[in-house]
């Protein structure tokens, strides 16, 4: 998978996440533009519009649920969240598993 790629997912998470772009860019520390264009890109790239964008809001479309539900992080009781700090002052952690590769024709079927 390419970087931008996976950029246009992490930015589209954020929004969807915080129903803002300005919001989701300060979280991600780029300008609103940059969030625009990654997700315009995803959208592109799997021909089908994620958002419904007007002046004052942004929703998820029905293709955007469905694509949310996919590739947002949840919690797994197979990888449980590590406690943050044990008290000896270590932090541990367990080793997530290998992102994987989509192809177009593979991303655009997870929105179908």
């Amino acid at each position: 998978m390419k970087l931008d790629q996976l950029d246009g997912i992490v930015a589209f998470v954020t929004v969807a996440q915080k129903r803002s772009f300005t919001v989701a860019a300060a979280q991600l520390e780029v300008k609103v533009p940059t969030v625009s264009q990654a997700v315009r890109a995803l959208e592109t790239r799997l021909g089908v519009r994620l958002f419904n964008r007007t002046t004052r809001s942004v929703g998820l479309t029905e293709a955007g649920e469905r694509y949310f539900v996919r590739v947002a992080p949840r919690p797994s009781p197979t990888f449980p969240r590590p406690p943050a700090i044990s008290k000896l002052g270590v932090l541990r952690f367990q080793q997530s598993p290998q992102p994987v590769a989509h192809t177009p024709n593979q991303l655009r079927s997870l929105v179908q």
